[in-house]
């Protein structure tokens, strides 16, 4: 059992090999003995091994199974394996949908002052939804009794992301401006202590450990969370905080702000001695610059970069 769950189906070897010896009561003189290697499992976890056997008496002689041997090809290890890290991510992904739910539940889609916040935060629900959705922990780990309350979270989540979207489009859209409540550099910093977040979470080793929290950060700027008309729906929604602004002037304004706001983070994060998360937000910086057409050709601070990475390696050399 791992942490409530039965792992002897994954720990079946793929390859079985023995020896039978046929031999009679009393006479350990006339012995047979019959190899038999690379036995398969059938269907039904039982083990066929068909042989002829030249002058075998059934109501005299005994057969014996000797000399098992278990096999494990990488294949088997892998699955093994896979099976333990789904496990690992269904306690994450409980924890995880709390703290969405928690942010859901804090969100008032009437005030279009806190889009730039919401845009942020329903993006941040989407893809965790979308990412949790596609690990099917049901069907793959036959939750029933065993389920500690996912899929009611599930289920409500779905809910809230549908409706969420359609009103924070059709308030958007019915909206000629957008206050401004927030300063550009507020809205950033609310972004990337998102993003630290994850990458603290990526790092903790205990249970609720996962690989949902890397999943997010790797796929973050790959996947948009509104689909193809993302840009669209972010264009709509700068041009009404920022009524006047060319939209092409803005996003490469905007851009130059995130790219030096993830390096002040990273450098914060240096002198705090966090050198691996400030390894990870370089890793996320450099992810954005390269989907980021305004920033094409552009990557992380070379500088800043070595200067972290040499961090690293003292704090190695330090605890070695």
């Amino acid at each position: 059992m791992y942490r409530k769950f039965d792992l002897r189906k994954d720990m079946m070897p793929d390859r079985i090999g023995l020896k039978v010896r046929i031999r009679q009561p009393g006479d350990s003189t006339q012995m047979k003995e019959i190899n038999a290697s690379d036995l398969l499992w059938t269907d039904n976890d039982s083990l066929v091994f068909v042989t002829d056997i030249h002058g075998f008496e059934k109501y005299k002689d005994i057969p014996e199974v000797t000399d098992l041997t278990f096999s494990y090809d990488v294949e088997a290890l892998n699955r093994f394996n896979e099976k333990v890290q789904l496990i690992n991510d269904y306690f994450a992904a409980s924890f995880v949908a709390d703290w969405l739910i928690h942010m859901a539940d804090s969100m008032d889609l009437r005030i279009t002052a806190k889009y730039p916040l919401y845009f942020i935060q329903l993006s941040e629900i989407k893809k965790m939804v979308e990412i949790l959705e596609n690990k099917d922990f049901t069907g793959r780990l036959g939750l029933n009794e065993r389920d500690i309350g996912l899929n009611s979270k599930m289920t409500r989540l779905v809910r809230f992301t549908k409706s969420a979207e359609m009103t924070f489009r059709e308030n958007l859209s019915g909206a000629n401006t957008i206050k401004r409540d927030f300063s550009v550099d507020s809205v950033v910093n609310y972004f990337l202590a998102g993003i630290e977040r994850y990458i603290r979470w990526s790092l903790i080793m205990k249970a609720t450990n996962g690989r949902i929290y890397k999943e997010y950060l790797g796929d973050y700027y790959m996947k948009p969370a509104f689909g193809k008309d993302e840009p669209v729906l972010l264009r709509d929604l700068l041009g009404k905080l920022f009524q006047g602004t060319h939209p092409d002037s803005l996003y490469g304004s905007l851009s130059i702000v995130l790219k030096k706001a993830y390096e002040k983070k990273t450098e914060a994060l240096f002198h705090q001695g966090q050198f691996t998360e400030a390894v990870k937000m370089l890793e996320n910086e450099s992810h954005f610059c390269l989907r980021n057409p305004w920033l094409a050709g552009q990557i992380p601070d070379p500088k800043l970069q070595a200067k972290v990475l040499e961090g690293i390696y003292s704090s190695f050399l330090g605890v070695a």
